[in-house]
């Protein structure tokens, strides 16, 4: 699993190929299991809290309203109890 390509299942979007925000999984467990329950990728699960805060879900899975209003900044910021959007089957994530 690369640390520069969203973790989220079916997702092929790269740090490096995208001009997408990408979000590093929260130090606090039980909202990092609420992150991976929602990717739809159990191999996260395995993985320490070290490690997973070494790995990404990009911005296309995170509803509006997990952001903070933006204040001065172009860029968002995700609310500090955020979740991704939770894994449907047959959706793929491009761009």
């Amino acid at each position: 699993m690369s640390g520069d390509k969203c973790m989220f299942f079916n997702c092929n979007l790269s740090r490096r190929t995208s001009k997408n925000s990408f979000y590093s999984f929260p130090t606090n467990e039980e909202l990092a299991k609420k992150w991976i329950l929602n990717s739809g990728n159990m191999k996260l699960v395995s993985l320490s809290p070290k490690r997973l805060k070494k790995r990404y879900i990009c911005a296309n899975h995170f509803d509006t309203k997990m952001y903070n209003e933006p204040v001065g900044t172009i860029r968002r910021t995700l609310k500090k109890n955020a979740v991704p959007m939770e894994y449907s089957l047959g959706k793929i994530c491009y761009i």
